[in-house]
């Protein structure tokens, strides 16, 4: 599942202005909302050893059932 509103460019600061109900999905993977937060999405899927897609696809699916 792939979400237009969601690019692994961004970072992840930027993720959770613009979708602060992520914060539970990062965190389930681990993943660093401070130090961590200027990095890109798929910087981050990259130094967690987590697939970009797998990412991608929980944050999608974490937004669809808003």
């Amino acid at each position: 599942m792939s979400n237009p509103d969601i690019d692994a460019a961004w970072s992840i600061d930027t993720l959770l202005e613009r979708h602060p109900a992520l914060f539970p999905v990062l965190s389930a993977y681990g993943i660093d909302t401070c130090c961590g937060g200027p990095l890109a999405i798929r910087e981050v899927s990259a130094r967690h050893k987590i697939e970009l897609a797998t990412l991608l696809d929980a944050l999608a699916r974490a937004t669809q059932a808003r």
